[in-house]
């Protein structure tokens, strides 16, 4: 009779561990699952970059809020090159200085990430994201940011970047942009606000300067490979 007990008891354990083991077994196989998911989501790019993609922003200039300078500036993505080992495309952009490019890509998680910049013979490289994909609201990091002066030459600065929204509408000449939304503060107390749609870029970029200066860039037209 205590055998036949034992055994029913040994039974009943060896019920429960296999009931356990299945259940960490679903959820090993729902974390995966999600896991999955975040890779396939990471088709999406913050800041789509492809050789030929095209952006045309009209940039109002500031001082002390009157107007004082309106102008149109281009962003492009140039070919596919490597650089002191890094890999990345060509990018010429509005922050372009004595005919420096830069490098940028996406990561698989679809971030904008920059490498650095670059001359005939001239390049400073350092990677860093600056803008995430995924980001969450409240979402802070620093960005190894680049910098010239007159004096200084090309220099790297840490900027501190905060996500300050995942859904904002913006409102251009030409469409309403659903974007995230992105403060950038730089060492030289430059207070920079991005605005991005996923898979379109950036969208429109205010930068405060501590002098009274402001510029204010928007995006009229854009062509996408």
């Amino acid at each position: 009779m205590e055998t036949s007990l034992f055994k029913i008891r040994k039974t009943n354990r060896v019920k429960k561990l296999n009931i356990i083991n299945l259940v960490s077994l679903i959820l090993l196989v729902s974390q995966i699952s999600c896991v999955i998911n975040e890779v396939e989501d990471s088709k999406d790019q913050i800041y789509p970059i492809k050789s030929g993609n095209t952006w045309k922003y009209e940039r109002t200039s500031y001082m002390y809020d009157s107007l004082y300078l309106t102008d149109t500036i281009y962003m492009v993505v140039g070919n596919r090159i490597s650089i002191d080992g890094y890999t990345g495309y060509s990018f010429d952009n509005k922050e372009i200085v004595m005919g420096m490019l830069f490098l940028v890509d996406n990561d698989k998680y679809g971030n904008f990430i920059t490498y650095g910049c670059y001359l005939d013979t001239f390049s400073r490289m350092d990677q860093s994201i600056r803008f995430k994909l995924h980001a969450k609201l409240n979402d802070s990091w620093f960005y190894h940011g680049l910098s010239w002066g007159w004096y200084t030459g090309t220099i790297i600065t840490s900027n501190f970047i905060k996500c300050l929204s995942i859904d904002t509408i913006i409102s251009t000449p030409n469409e309403d942009f659903h974007c995230m939304a992105f403060r950038e503060i730089t060492p030289d107390c430059r207070n920079i606000y991005s605005y991005l749609s996923v898979n379109i870029g950036l969208v429109r970029q205010e930068t405060l300067f501590d002098n009274g200066r402001k510029f204010v860039e928007n995006l009229i037209d854009y062509k996408l490979y």
